[in-house]
């Protein structure tokens, strides 16, 4: 099964703020039954530029994929 909203991605919105409370949110949707999931932060243009957002959303990712 997959889930395709989530907010796993660290300190991103309003979802995992750590890369700890990412990796047990991984784990959690692993033991629902999930297999992959898709990473879908929220961006909001009045709040910065899209190249902020960019930034922010890749050291996040990379941030995760070390942890894992």
């Amino acid at each position: 099964m997959i889930d395709f909203h989530t907010h796993i991605l660290p300190s991103i919105d309003d979802g995992a703020k750590t890369v700890e409370n990412s990796l047990f949110l991984l784990d959690a949707v692993s033991k629902l039954g999930m297999s992959q999931v898709v990473l879908s932060p929220h961006y909001y243009p009045s709040q910065e530029r899209i190249s902020e957002f960019v930034s922010r959303r890749n050291e996040s990712c990379r941030a995760l994929a070390e942890a894992i």
